[in-house]
């Protein structure tokens, strides 16, 4: 799903969130906001990552998970079941 709102940061927008998360200072939930902001930018030097893939992103960050125990917990599944699996 794109996003609802079109990010566009400029050079100095994007350096000023970058200080902001590299700073350790400023408050956790303005540090998340930033990096939110620069993962969905669609400017020249911004990622452009959807909703999406930002929300799957974070999860995954969460959780403390990367793609194989993402991958292999279905197939684990399909092979001994869901005792198994879990």
């Amino acid at each position: 799903m794109p996003t609802a709102h079109g990010v566009n940061l400029t050079p100095a927008e994007r350096t000023r969130r970058r200080a902001r998360i590299a700073g350790g200072k400023a408050p956790a939930a303005a540090q998340r906001r930033a990096r939110l902001l620069l993962m969905a930018d669609h400017g020249p030097a911004g990622p452009a990552w959807t909703e999406a893939r930002i929300a799957e992103a974070w999860i995954a960050e969460a959780l403390e998970i990367d793609e194989r125990p993402v991958a292999r917990a279905p197939a684990r599944w399909a092979v001994v079941g869901l005792d198994g699996a879990v």
